[in-house]
């Protein structure tokens, strides 16, 4: 029998590839982001089992509906991927406004709270399941001008090490990858005289992510799963 997952942030481009991975393993997918043409698209060939959803994973009524709609369609949810969050960078503390602060807060911190919420709700009523987040692995070592993006990614950290304190009695394991730079489009043309190969590939998250729902996983919860590319 299919599992089903979620996939926030499915049009990004480590989302999309989760998505691909997830329809390429036999689950049932929902893809969630908020460009519905995008979404769409993702989902070719695999229209029985591809369900796009478009939906404000930062606004509450947004996630609850997406889960709903999730649920109504395939089933209970086995597994939640939450690939959705966002990058700003470049100012010290002393020059940040609360707009960028808020941004990061609400993009990487409140998104895997809201998902994380209902993705419980579902998990605990059957008595298993599955939660990975993405959190960054410069959070170990913050540098300057980065202090909204790694508070919200430490948080986050934080938040799935609760999340999975707090399903450890309903069979739930909920983990992080923290991965370095991923080898995107947008990263390589923002950094252009990078060594690309020392980047992670989104491919090799996904492997990672896909063993972590795996029964082979099911004794590992809690834990950060670094990924620092070339060592």
């Amino acid at each position: 029998m299919k599992k089903t997952a979620i996939i926030t942030g499915a049009t990004g481009a480590l989302g999309s590839v989760m998505v691909k991975y997830f329809l390429r393993h036999n689950y049932k997918v929902a893809g969630i982001a908020r460009d519905e043409t995008t979404l769409k698209s993702l989902g070719a060939g695999n229209l029985p089992d591809y369900l796009p959803v478009a939906a404000d994973v930062t606004v509450e009524k947004e996630v609850e509906a997406a889960f709903i709609k999730t649920v109504n369609k395939f089933g209970p949810i086995d597994v939640l991927v939450h690939c959705a969050g966002g990058f700003r960078a470049g100012r010290l503390v002393r020059d940040m406004d609360m707009v960028e602060w808020d941004l990061m807060m609400d993009l990487n911190l409140k998104s895997a709270f809201l998902c994380g919420k209902y993705a419980m709700q579902s998990m605990m009523k059957q008595k298993s399941g599955k939660i990975i987040t993405i959190s960054a692995l410069a959070v170990k070592n913050p540098g300057p001008k980065k202090a909204a993006y790694l508070a919200s990614k430490a948080g986050l950290v934080t938040l799935t090490k609760a999340l999975a304190a707090e399903g450890k009695n309903d069979n739930i394991q909920v983990n992080a990858v923290a991965p370095s730079i991923i080898r995107t489009p947008a990263n390589e043309q923002a950094m252009p005289q990078a060594d690309f190969t020392e980047w992670v590939e989104p491919e090799k998250i996904a492997e990672t992510v896909l063993f972590l729902c795996s029964d082979h996983a099911n004794r590992i919860s809690g834990t950060i799963i670094e990924m620092p590319g070339k060592v």
